[in-house]
């Protein structure tokens, strides 16, 4: 499985983990949640701008093939997944979820380091600080507006829900990473757009019908 379809599983996964998340968040308190969010975001992106300029290569798709990254980083997923669901489980879920939604799962890191790298090698404008920035922000400001179009709809236990379900899929892509093409001189290679797009598509409808069936329940048992 080419990394590339990975790294765009993973985005699209976490993007709208954020965006279901922050939407959830208390009106009294979501402009103070948004923007500790965000600030812990430009840090995160920021140091991984500064490991894609300085880890070298070879060096990053060794760790990145490794037991020792990977099956710590599943562990941290299902602990992640299991937090999420005591926390449904919970009448009032805050704050402990004001800080869960604040820790970066290993499969987000993995997908937002590999953009960083992609807009370090392939733009000549950016460092490695400066190219972590630059997508951060890019990130921020696309999940502060799903979140704002969303606000309106945003259910906490429907947020908990997809928030522990990606962890559950990252479980299984962090596995698959390990059989991706990494050594392959990932700069040097064409996009294949019509092979990457079509899955991601293909996710994008998954995750769309099991919102729409979710809903589509919630209004049932509302009736």
């Amino acid at each position: 499985m080419d990394w590339l379809l990975l790294v765009g599983a993973g985005l699209l996964v976490y993007f709208v983990r954020e965006v279901l998340l922050l939407a959830a968040a208390p009106v009294a308190t979501r402009t103070k949640q948004w923007t500790v969010w965000a600030a812990c975001q430009w840090i995160v992106f920021t140091v991984l701008g500064w490991a894609a300029e300085s880890v070298p290569r070879n060096q990053a798709h060794a760790l990145l093939r490794s037991p020792w990254f990977w099956e710590p980083a599943v562990a941290v997923h299902l602990v992640l997944w299991a937090i999420f669901t005591l926390l449904r489980r919970r009448e009032q879920p805050e704050p402990a979820l004001r800080w869960a939604r604040l820790f970066p799962p290993p499969m987000a890191l993995f997908a937002g380091g590999a953009l960083v790298w992609l807009a370090l090698t392939r733009t000549g404008y950016f460092e490695g600080w400066s190219a972590g920035l630059a997508v951060g922000t890019v990130r921020i400001a696309a999940v502060f507006l799903g979140a704002m179009v969303w606000r309106g709809r945003a259910e906490v236990d429907t947020a908990l829900q997809f928030a522990a379900a990606a962890n559950l899929s990252a479980v299984l892509l962090i596995p698959i990473q390990q059989s991706s093409d990494t050594q392959s001189g990932i700069a040097e290679q064409p996009i294949d757009w019509a092979a990457t797009l079509l899955p991601l598509a293909l996710t994008a409808s998954l995750i769309l019908l099991s919102f729409l069936f979710h809903r589509f329940r919630s209004s049932r048992r509302a009736a």
